[in-house]
C-alpha cells in the first residue's frame, strides 16, 4: 500500500496516530442521541466586537495564552509551544526577549509581543517551513483592543463559574493507538471548556465531537478522578458572550462506549469502555482502507479518445502525479458520494466523471465535486470545443503568469548581500531555497507567505505578505518587498528589471511598478552595491497597505479552477456559458492586455502547457 501522508496512513503493524482534531476532520465519528445541547449567557459588557477583518488563528491564540497567564500560568509554561517553535527556527534568543514583556497587565507591548509569539506556533505544530518573519506581525489598536476584551470576558466568565481554573490538560493513559495526542483548554472544579475565538456562531457538530471525546479520553486518563465529578462540558466563545454546554449526567455509558469505539477505535461496551484497551481490528482496517490507495498502471496517454469506466485507485493513481507537482503530500480523499468514475478523453483533453448511487454526475477535481447537468454524451462532445475555448480566453493571461514564474525562478541569490540584513532564520530559508514561482490561479508565490497577484482585469502586479486570507499587507512598490523580505535576490531582480529580462512586470503601463520606474532604475548606469541599495530603499519601514477584503482570492480560485486544462489538459469544472462564444467578448478583451509592449514576440501560446 502506499503511504498517502504518514499523519493519515493507519497499518496493522505500523501504526500512524492522529490527533483529536486530525481524527474528527479527517474521519469523523458518530453523536450520541441522549444528550442535548444547552445554551449559558455571559454577563454581558456591551461592547461590540468586528471581526470579520481579523485573523481568527491570531486572535485565538494569543486569547487562549493571555488567559492562562492571568490565571496563573508563568510565561514560559503559557507560550511553551511558541518557544518551541521559535527553537525551530533559530530564534529562541529573540522569542525569549519578546516573551519579557508578556504580563498580566495586558497593555499594549504585552498584546502586540504575544501576538508576535503566536506566529512561531506553526514551527512547532505543522513545520519550520511555514514560518514567516513575527516582525511581520504588527496589531492594530483594533486588534489589540480587541485581543483584550477577548481575555476579560474568558477569564471573568471562568472566574463567575468555577473556584478554581487548570489549563492545557491532555490524557496519559486515556489514548488508544488510533488517536495518540490531544488536550483541551481548560478545566474547572466542576466542567471542561474549549475556547473557541471564532465568527461562527452555532455549536458546530465537529466541536460536539470533540468535547466529548475529550471527555471519554479524560474518564480513561489516569486523572479519572478529576473528570468524574465535572458537571457539564462546553464551549466558550467569548466574541458572542456566549457558552454551549452538555450536562454530564446526560451523557450516559452508553454513549461514552459508542465515543470509545468510533472516536478511538475500540471493543468498547457500556462496562468496559473506561478500562479496555483492545482494538476494533475492522475499524482499524476500514480507515486504513479509506486513507490508502494501491498503485495502478493507470495512463491516459494509453488510452484511445471515449469513455471509459475506470477505478477509485486509477483516479488517485493519475491525480497523486499532479498533486506532488504542487505540493508536498496528498490526502486520498474519502470518495463517499462516489459509486463509479467514468474517463472521458477526446482530442488528448481529459476528464473525470463520478457517479454517485442516485446516478448524479459530478466532475472531479482531486476529492471535491462539482455538479452537472447533462448526460455523459453532453460532455463527451463538448470537452474539446470547452477546452479550446477556455485556452482561446486565458492562455496568453497564464502565457504571462508563467513567463513571470520562470523569470522569477531564475532570479540568482548573492549570499554576500545579506550581511546588510539580519539574518533570521526566514531570511537564511530564502536564501537557500530560491524562489518558489509556483502559479495557481492569479497568484504567483514567491514563497509561503509572499506572493504577486497579476490583476486579471487590468494587468497590474500587487507584491503582498499575508499571513491568512484576511490579513495582508500590500507593498506600494513591488522592489520593497523583495528587498525587505528576500534581500539576497534583490540585487540580480533590480538587474534583471533595468536591461529588460521581465518586461512584464515592467512594461505593463498600469503595473504598479511602471509607476516607480525612477525607483527601479535611477541614475545610476551600474547595478550599485548593497549599501548603496539600502539608502535607496530607504532605512524606514516599507510603504505597504493592510487589506483584509477576500474578492481577489475568490476570483484566483476560479481561475485555479480552469488553471488544469492549460497545465494538464484537465477538465476539473464545468461552465456552459463558455460555449456561447457571444458572451466571451469581455473576456477576449482581458486577455489581450498580457501583450507585453513591443516584446509580444516573448509570448508564444501554449496549447495545454506540460
Amino acid at each position: 500500500m502506499f503511504k498517502i501522508e504518514e499523519s493519515f496512513f493507519i497499518d496493522k503493524g505500523d501504526v500512524r496516530m492522529f490527533s483529536v482534531t486530525q481524527f474528527i476532520r479527517r474521519v469523523g465519528m458518530s453523536l450520541p442521541q441522549t444528550y442535548t445541547v444547552k445554551v449559558q449567557r455571559f454577563v454581558k459588557d456591551d461592547i461590540q466586537l468586528d471581526t470579520d477583518s481579523e485573523s481568527m488563528w491570531l486572535l485565538g491564540l494569543a486569547t487562549d495564552y493571555l488567559v492562562r497567564l492571568v490565571f496563573g500560568d508563568n510565561p514560559q509554561k503559557a507560550f511553551e509551544i511558541s518557544l518551541k517553535g521559535a527553537k525551530n527556527v533559530g530564534e529562541l534568543n529573540k522569542a525569549t526577549e519578546l516573551l519579557k514583556s508578556v504580563n498580566t497587565s495586558l497593555d499594549n507591548k504585552c498584546i502586540i509581543n504575544a501576538c508576535k509569539l503566536c506566529a512561531y506556533d506553526v514551527a512547532y505544530r505543522t513545520s519550520p517551513a511555514l514560518y514567516s518573519n513575527v516582525d511581520n506581525i504588527n496589531p492594530s489598536e483594533k486588534t489589540i483592543s480587541k485581543i483584550r476584551v477577548l481575555v476579560k470576558r474568558t477569564v471573568k466568565f471562568l472566574k463567575q463559574n468555577s473556584k478554581w481554573v487548570d489549563y492545557d490538560i491532555d490524557f496519559p493513559r486515556g489514548y488508544s493507538e488510533l488517536i495518540s495526542k490531544g488536550d483541551c483548554d481548560y478545566i474547572t472544579d466542576e466542567a471542561l471548556w474549549d475556547l473557541k475565538v471564532t465568527n461562527d456562531k452555532t455549536a458546530k457538530k465537529r466541536y460536539i465531537y470533540q468535547i466529548l471525546l475529550y471527555y471519554v479520553l479524560g474518564m480513561r486518563s489516569k486523572y479519572h478522578d478529576r473528570f468524574e465529578n465535572l458537571k457539564r462540558i462546553g464551549l466558550i466563545y467569548p466574541i458572542d458572550q456566549v457558552a454551549y454546554y452538555i450536562e454530564t449526567k446526560d451523557i450516559s455509558d452508553k454513549d461514552c462506549a459508542l465515543i470509545a469505539h468510533d472516536g478511538l477505535g475500540l471493543k468498547a461496551d457500556e462496562k468496559n469502555w473506561k478500562k479496555t484497551n483492545e482494538m476494533d481490528e475492522k475499524m482499524l482496517n476500514d480507515i486504513t482502507k479509506g486513507m490508502s490507495f494501491t498503485f495502478t498502471d493507470f495512463d491516459p496517454d494509453k488510452y484511445k479518445d471515449g469513455i471509459f469506466d475506470i477505478s477509485i485507485d486509477d483516479f488517485c493513481t493519475y491525480y497523486l502525479d499532479k498533486a506532488l507537482k504542487t505540493s508536498i503530500t496528498w490526502k486520498k480523499p474519502k470518495f463517499n458520494y462516489t459509486k463509479k468514475i467514468k474517463f472521458l478523453k477526446k482530442n488528448n483533453f481529459l476528464m473525470f466523471i463520478s457517479i454517485d448511487s442516485k446516478g448524479q454526475l459530478s466532475v472531479l477535481r482531486g476529492g471535491k465535486r462539482e455538479l452537472l447537468e447533462h448526460d455523459l454524451e453532453f460532455y463527451y462532445k463538448n470537452i474539446d470545443i470547452y477546452a479550446n475555448q477556455i485556452l482561446k480566453l486565458f492562455g496568453r493571461y497564464w502565457d504571462a503568469l508563467y513567463q513571470i514564474s520562470e523569470a522569477l525562478q531564475n532570479i540568482q541569490v548573492n549570499i554576500d548581500d545579506s550581511i546588510y540584513l539580519p539574518l533570521e532564520y526566514n531570511v537564511r530559508r530564502k536564501l537557500s531555497e530560491g524562489l518558489s514561482g509556483e502559479v495557481h490561479g492569479s497568484i504567483i508565490d514567491l514563497d509561503f507567505t509572499n506572493h504577486l497577484y497579476i490583476n486579471p482585469f487590468d494587468g497590474s502586479v500587487h507584491g503582498y505578505t499575508a499571513r491568512d486570507i484576511k490579513d495582508r499587507d500590500v507593498y506600494k512598490r513591488l522592489p520593497e518587498l523583495i528587498f525587505y523580505q528576500f534581500p539576497g535576490f534583490y540585487r540580480d531582480f533590480r538587474k534583471k528589471l533595468i536591461v529588460g529580462k521581465m518586461p512584464l512586470l515592467i512594461d505593463n503601463e498600469k503595473s504598479l511598478i511602471s509607476k516607480n520606474k525612477q525607483f527601479l532604475i535611477g541614475k545610476a548606469k551600474k547595478i550599485p552595491t548593497l549599501q548603496n541599495m539600502i539608502k535607496e530603499v530607504g532605512e524606514k519601514e516599507p510603504q505597504t497597505t493592510h487589506i483584509s477584503e477576500t474578492e481577489t482570492y475568490r476570483i484566483s480560485r476560479k481561475l485555479l479552477a480552469l488553471q488544469s486544462i492549460y497545465d494538464y489538459n484537465l477538465i476539473t469544472c464545468w461552465d456552459d456559458r463558455f460555449l456561447d462564444k457571444n458572451n466571451s467578448n469581455e473576456v477576449v478583451k482581458i486577455s489581450e492586455k498580457f501583450s507585453p509592449g513591443n516584446n509580444k514576440k516573448q509570448i508564444s501560446y501554449k496549447k495545454g502547457r506540460k
